[in-house]
């Protein structure tokens, strides 16, 4: 299914610009309705502000300035005239959670603020069901070169993998990646075999797994490929935090070197 409706996880945070400027790119070929949406809330002193008239429109003040600095930043860079704002006061997940039913995909960045609470992607993409592509720190807007598609049998792999069809067609290289004894390169196979019927270039590759970290593994592959992205599934059994072979999840957010694309 081609990409017709995107989020932008607009809330205030480091590298703002360079995911509009990334999101701007990428929607050249795809003229895809962009959606930002950019709610503000404080990371801390909200219960003494709370308290007092005087602090309460004092955060209100600074959150205000927040959203107006990141919406200036966005009219200025996306150029979509199928662009749509929605701004707030209020916790962000939650928000973007409401926009999010009717979405192809939410893009957010790695990036963190001194002022404002920043949303989970993890969380949403698990309780939305939306996939979600967390782009990498400092990334540039350039073309999909590498993408890295992190393979496990099993529903959440078949699912990422079907939702991201319409990145993967982006790409110039795809690699299918699989890692020690709990995945055969047979699999691996059969899967690339899928994507080149759709004419996309795939190719498997099988990994060791000494340490039975598997997580790691595929990240230290994708570093040393230059993956501009990995494609990865969430397992609904598990804890929110541990849902992508083991402890992996946790592992791949917390690598802000590389863009990562997850379903729920």
């Amino acid at each position: 299914m081609p990409i017709r409706d995107i989020v932008i996880d607009a809330s205030p945070k480091e590298g703002i610009e360079q995911l509009f400027s990334w999101v701007d790119r990428f929607n050249e070929r795809l003229q895809a309705r962009l959606s930002c949406v950019s709610y503000a809330w404080p990371k801390s002193d909200l219960e003494e502000a709370l308290l007092n008239p005087l602090g309460t429109a004092g955060f209100e003040r600074r959150m205000e300035m927040e959203i107006a600095s990141v919406r200036d930043a966005g009219t200025k860079i996306l150029k979509s005239p199928d662009t749509s704002w929605c701004t707030g006061i209020a916790q962000p997940d939650d928000a973007i959670l409401d926009h999010l039913h009717t979405a192809d995909m939410l893009v957010s960045i790695a990036g963190s603020s001194r002022q404002c609470v920043t949303p989970d992607p993890i969380d949403l993409a698990v309780r939305s069901g939306t996939p979600v592509l967390r782009l990498k720190s400092g990334i540039k807007a350039a073309p999909i070169g590498v993408a890295v598609v992190a393979w496990k049998d099993g529903a959440a792999a078949r699912h990422a993998l079907h939702a991201s069809r319409a990145l993967l067609a982006l790409a110039n290289e795809i690699q299918v990646v699989g890692v020690g004894d709990e995945v055969a390169m047979r699999r691996l196979d059969e899967v690339v075999d899928f994507l080149r019927r759709s004419g996309l270039p795939a190719r498997a590759i099988h990994l060791p797994d000494p340490k039975g970290r598997p997580g790691e593994v595929i990240i230290d592959h994708a570093l040393a490929s230059g993956a501009d992205i990995v494609i990865s599934g969430a397992r609904s059994e598990r804890t929110l935090r541990d849902r992508l072979f083991g402890n992996a999840t946790r592992q791949f957010t917390q690598c802000s070197e590389l863009s990562w694309y997850m379903t729920g």
